[in-house]
C-alpha cells in the first residue's frame, strides 16, 4: 500500500480557526496526517465478471479480492455506461470477453472508458482469450495493441510498479514474479500482448520477452492497465482456493535458502525469501493490495508518468552498449558482459567489514554504496564515482578486464584523496560457473591486483599507501547485467608521511563483502512515492527538533541563519505561514538586527518562501509572467529593507561577499556569501525592495574573476524543462560544442573549482541577468547576453565531466554533499535544466538522499557531525528533494 503524503497547504481557513485553540492543538492536528476528501473517502470498484466460463464456472474472485484490499465493490451491468459510472475503478475480470452480452456492451458504450479514464479513473482488464477479443474493443486513441496466443509460466517484472513490486519475491532474480501455474484453467499467464503502442510494459515472459503480460498506459488524468494474468480466478465456487502444490509449478530459486557464499567465503544472511503457502493466493493479495495504493495515487494526481516503452519487444530502458569481458564457449563469437545501468540508474550495494582496520569504528556497521551508471568507462571498466581513502575495495572490486577479452591483464590508475594517483596492475580472469540450486549461468570474476608504491602525495594529505595487494573475487550475472556479490581481501601498508621521523608503516588487512540490495532504474514507478515520504519524516523530523524558545540550536554563531533555513526549509515542504513552527520564529525574526551576511540572507529567503501566495511558484513553472505580491506589514517591509540595504553595504570589490572580520567586511569575497547574498537580494526584490543595477553588474564581474583558466574546447549535451531528448533512454552523447569547459572557484586565492561553487556561479549567473533584463539596463547588451550563456554552458560541460551525487566533487575534504545537492537544485531549476549530458540530476540525487537517510527521518553528512549541522544536513537535502527554488522568467 502506498502512503498517503502528508498535507500540509490542505485548508487554510480550518487551519487558522485551529490556531486560535492553541499552538498545541494545531501541531497534533498537522501531524496526525490530515488528508482531504478525496484522499480519506473508501476507494470504489465496479466489476463485470464472468462466472460461466468453462473451467472457470462459479469461480468469482474479484469481489472478494478487491474488498480484501480496501475497495467498496459494485457491480458494472452491461446496460451501464462507463462514462456516467461513479467510482475509482473500472475492472473487466477474466475472460469477461466470453459473456453473451459483452459485444453489444462494447458496441454501445465502449467509448465511455474514455470519458471514465480521462477524468481521473483506472480501468483493468484482467486475462482474456484472444480468440473473442483480438484486440481490446475500448482502447482510446493512441493505443494499440493485439492478443497472441503464447501463454506464460514464467513471469518477471519491467522494472518497479507498485502491482509487481509487491509479488516479486525470487532471492536470486527479484525480478521474477512469483505466480504459479493455475491447476485450473493452465498457465500462470493466460496468453499474452504483441504489438503494442502507447503502452510501458511492466511484464513480460521471463524467457521470451516478447510476450508481454501487464501493460499501462496514460489516458487523460486516469491510467489504462492491461493483463494477461488471471489472479482473479482463484475461487471455486465452494469457495476455496485451488492447490497449487503442482510439483511442476514450484520455483526452483527458493531451494536455495542457505545463504552460501558462491566464491568459497562466509555465508551472508538475507540473501534467500522464503515463501510458503499458496503462491497465487499471496500473489492475488499483494497484486490488489498494490493495485488499491496505484488508484489512490492516481486519484490524488500522485502517480508517476507513464513512458511507454518503445517497440514491441519489452525490456528495461535502453541499455548502454555492451563492454566489458567477454565469455563463451565459442571464442570467435562470445557473449559480452556488462552493466546494463542506464546513464541514471542505481545500483544499491551494502558493504560490510569482516576484519578489523585502522577505520574499525568508521567501517565497523555496514553501510550503504551507491554506484550510477553513468560510471561505465570506455574499455569495460566500471569505476564508482566515490574515490576515497578507506574505499580502495570499492575501486578495485568493480573494474573489469579489457573489452573483447576473456581474461588478462589490467592496469590502470584512480584518484584517491590520500593518493593521487594510485596507480595497479593485475590479472583478472574469468569463466563460466552454474549455481547447482538454480540451474542459472552467472560468471565468476577474479582481479588479482598489485598497487602503491611510492605514489606522488598531496601537501594536505597524511598517509601514504604502500607494497598493496589485492584478491577481488564476484559472481556477475549477464541476464541482468550487475555484479551481485563481491568479496575483497586486502593486503597494504600506509605510511605517515607527517612523522617527523622515519616510524615504521602500519600494516592494514582488510577483508569486505559487497551484495546487491537493488537496481533503481530511472523510471520506477514508487520514486515519487518514495520521494514525498522522505519529505513527510524530514518535516517531521524538523518540527520536533524545536527548542523550548521556538527556535532551532544555532549552528556555530549564525542563530537567525539557522532558525531562517528551517523556516525556509518547513515553508517550502507545505506548512502554512499560521502554524507555530512558522509564525513563532518569524515573530521573533522580526525583533532581530542581523550583522552577518549569512543570516540575512537566508533571512530575506525565508520570510519571502513564508509570505509566497499559493499558486505563484505552479505559475513561475509554467512560465507565466507574475506580479509578485508579499502580505508584510510596514514594520515588516523596514526590517526587510534594512537587511537588503546593509547586505549591498557590505559588499566587497565590485559584487561580491564575505565573512566578517571583526565588525568588518574587509577580506576577500567568497563565492559562497556570495550567492547566499544574491539570493537574498532576489527575494528582497518580490518583498518589494528595489535593489540597483550596479548590484547586479557587480555579480556578473566578481564571478569572471573567479572563472577557471584553464579553459579546455568541449561539448555538452544539456535538455531543459520543456525540450525533449533526441533519444528515448535520454544517454545522448554530448552534441553541444563549448568554447570553455570552465568551473568556478571559491575565491580569487584558490586555483580549483568545486562543483557548489561552479553550480553557485551558474545560479548566481542566472539571477543577475534576470534583474537586470527586469531594470531594463542597458549594460545587458547582446556581447554581454552572449558571454553570459557561453560562461553558465562551460560551468555545466564542467560539471558534466566531474559528475557525482554521493560527493562533493572536487572538494578536498569532501565535505557538506547536502550543501552541493542544493546548489546544483537551484542551478538546475534557475537555469530551466532537465539533464546533464545525459543524466537526470534530480533522480540522481534524490535515490542518493533516499539510500542515505538515517532512522529518524533526517540526515547527517559524516564530515558534519553535530546536532546543529544535522538539521542543516536535513534542511538542504528536503530543499533538494522538494525542488523549492521557483524558477524565474525572462531569461
Amino acid at each position: 500500500m502506498i502512503p498517503r503524503p502528508i498535507r500540509y497547504r490542505a485548508n487554510v481557513r480550518r487551519e487558522r480557526c485551529l490556531t486560535i485553540l492553541g499552538p498545541a492543538i494545531l501541531a497534533a492536528f498537522l501531524l496526525a496526517t490530515p488528508a482531504p476528501a478525496s484522499e480519506s473517502r473508501p476507494l470504489r470498484a465496479l466489476v463485470l465478471e464472468n462466472a460461466t466460463t468453462e473451467g472457470w464456472r462459479g469461480a468469482e474472485g474479484l469481489h472478494p479480492a478487491l474488498e480484501a484490499a480496501g475497495f467498496q465493490v459494485g457491480v458494472l451491468k452491461p446496460t451501464d455506461s462507463p462514462a456516467k459510472a461513479a467510482g475509482d475503478l473500472i475492472v473487466l475480470g477474466s475472460f469477461a470477453s466470453e459473456l453473451p452480452e459483452y459485444g453489444a456492451f462494447m458496441k454501445a458504450h465502449g467509448a465511455g472508458f474514455a470519458d471514465f479514464l480521462a477524468r481521473g479513473g483506472v480501468v483493468l482488464q484482467m486475462a482474456q482469450s484472444h480468440t473473442t477479443e483480438a484486440t481490446p474493443a475500448f482502447l482510446p486513441a493512441g493505443l494499440t495493441i493485439e492478443r497472441a496466443k503464447d501463454a506464460s509460466d514464467d513471469v518477471r517484472a519491467v522494472g518497479r510498479h507498485p502491482l509487481t513490486h509487491g509479488i516479486a519475491r525470487h532471492a536470486k532474480d527479484p525480478a521474477r514474479l512469483h505466480v504459479a501455474k493455475h491447476d485450473v484453467g493452465g498457465p500462470a499467464a493466460a496468453g499474452s500482448f504483441a504489438k503494442q503502442e502507447g503502452f510501458r510494459v511492466l511484464a513480460v515472459d521471463r524467457k521470451q520477452p516478447e510476450r508481454l503480460v501487464l501493460l499501462e498506459a496514460a489516458v487523460g488524468r486516469g491510467r489504462l492497465l492491461l493483463t494477461t494474468l488471471h489472479l482473479d480466478k482463484l475461487n471455486d465456487p465452494a469457495g476455496s482456493t485451488p492447490d497449487s502444490s503442482d510439483p511442476d509449478s514450484s520455483d526452483p530459486d527458493s531451494a536455495d535458502s542457505d545463504g552460501d557464499d558462491p566464491f568459497g567465503g562466509d555465508a551472508v544472511a538475507g540473501d534467500a525469501t522464503d515463501v510458503a503457502g499458496d503462491e497465487n493466493r499471496k500473489a492475488s493479495e499483494r497484486f490488489f493490495d498494490g493495485l488499491a495504493g496505484y488508484v489512490r495515487a492516481v486519484r490524488s494526481s500522485r502517480a508517476p508518468d507513464v513512458v511507454p516503452t518503445a517497440g514491441a519487444v519489452a525490456d528495461d530502458p535502453p541499455w548502454q552498449p555492451p563492454l566489458g569481458p567477454k565469455l563463451g564457449p565459442n571464442p570467435e563469437q562470445p557473449t559480452p558482459i556488462a552493466w546494463k545501468l542506464g546513464l541514471s540508474d542505481m545500483a544499491e550495494y551494502v558493504r560490510r567489514p569482516l576484519t578489523g582496520t585502522p577505520d574499525a569504528e568508521k567501517l565497523g556497521k555496514p553501510r550503504v554504496l551507491t554506484l550510477h551508471g553513468h560510471a561505465i568507462r570506455e574499455g569495460g571498466q566500471y569505476q564508482p564515482v566515490s574515490p576515497r581513502r578507506g574505499e580502495l575495495a570499492t575501486l578495485l572490486a568493480f573494474r573489469l578486464p579489457a573489452a573483447g577479452t576473456a581474461d588478462g591483464e589490467a592496469k590502470g590508475a584512480f584518484d584517491l584523496h590520500a593518493v593521487s594517483p594510485l596507480k595497479w596492475s593485475g590479472q583478472v580472469t574469468t569463466h563460466a560457473i552454474e549455481d547447482p540450486a538454480t540451474n542459472a549461468a552467472a560468471v565468476f570474476v577474479r582481479g588479482d591486483y598489485e598497487f602503491g608504491g611510492r605514489t606522488k602525495v598531496r601537501d594536505s594529505d597524511k598517509h601514504r599507501i604502500e607494497n598493496g595487494t589485492a584478491t577481488v573475487r564476484g559472481v556477475f550475472d549477464p541476464e541482468r547485467g550487475v555484479l551481485t556479490r563481491v568479496r575483497i581481501d586486502l593486503e597494504y601498508d600506509l605510511r605517515d608521511v607527517t612523522a617527523k621521523r622515519n616510524v615504521k608503516p602500519k600494516p592494514v588487512r582488510q577483508r569486505f563483502v559487497w551484495r546487491l540490495e537493488d537496481v533503481r532504474r530511472a523510471r520506477y514507478p514508487t520514486f515519487q512515492h518514495d520521494v514525498d515520504a522522505a519529505i513527510d519524516s524530514g518535516v517531521r523530523h524538523l518540527l520536533a527538533k524545536r527548542q523550548d524558545d521556538g527556535r532551532w540550536k544555532a549552528h556555530g554563531k549564525y542563530d537567525v541563519g539557522t532558525t531562517s533555513l528551517m523556516v525556509l526549509t518547513l515553508s517550502a515542504c507545505g506548512i502554512p505561514r499560521e502554524h507555530a513552527a512558522i509564525a513563532e520564529p518569524l515573530e521573533w525574526l522580526f525583533t532581530t538586527h542581523p550583522k552577518k551576511n549569512y543570516d540575512r540572507s537566508v533571512a530575506l529567503m525565508a520570510i519571502d518562501e513564508a509570505y509566497t501566495p499559493e499558486g505563484e511558484a505552479e505559475a513561475l513553472r509554467r512560465g507565466q509572467p507574475v506580479t509578485f505580491r508579499r502580505d508584510l506589514t510596514d514594520k515588516q517591509r523596514a526590517w526587510c529593507e534594512r537587511a537588503a540595504r546593509e547586505l549591498q553595504r557590505d559588499c566587497v570589490g565590485p559584487g561580491g561577499f564575505s565573512y566578517p572580520v571583526g565588525s568588518q567586511y574587509v577580506q576577500r569575497a567568497d563565492m559562497s556569501n556570495t550567492q547566499y547574498a544574491i539570493l537574498g537580494l532576489h527575494a528582497a526584490t518580490k518583498l518589494g525592495v528595489e535593489v540597483p543595477g550596479g548590484v547586479w553588474l557587480g555579480v556578473l564581474r566578481t564571478f569572471d574573476q573567479v572563472r577557471d583558466r584553464k579553459m579546455p574546447r568541449g561539448a555538452i549535451d544539456i535538455v531543459r524543462e520543456g525540450e525533449v531528448a533526441k533519444r528515448a533512454d535520454e544517454t545522448t552523447d554530448p552534441a553541444v560544442a563549448v568554447r570553455n569547459v570552465a568551473g568556478f572557484r571559491y575565491n580569487t586565492a584558490h586555483k580549483k573549482s568545486w562543483s557548489s561553487m561552479t553550480c553557485a556561479g551558474i545560479a548566481s549567473l542566472s539571477l543577475a541577468r534576470h534583474q537586470l533584463k527586469r531594470l531594463k539596463s542597458p549594460k545587458l547588451n547582446a556581447r554581454v547576453d552572449k558571454e553570459i550563456d557561453a560562461a553558465m554552458l562551460g560551468a555545466w560541460a564542467w560539471l558534466d565531466e566531474h559528475w557525482a551525487v554521493d560527493r562533493h566533487p572536487e572538494k578536498s575534504a569532501n565535505d557538506w554533499v547536502g550543501y552541493y545537492l542544493y546548489s546544483l537544485e537551484r542551478a538546475a531549476l534557475l537555469d530551466r535544466v532537465k539533464r546533464v549530458g545525459g543524466k537526470d540530476w534530480y533522480f540522481e540525487g534524490a535515490c542518493q538522499l533516499l539510500a542515505q537517510r538515517c532512522r529518524d527521518g533526517g540526515w547527517k553528512d559524516n564530515s558534519t557531525p553535530s546536532t546543529a549541522s544535522a538539521l542543516t544536513d536535513t534542511c538542504f537535502a528536503l530543499l533538494f528533494l522538494k525542488r523549492a527554488t521557483a524558477p524565474i522568467t525572462g531569461r
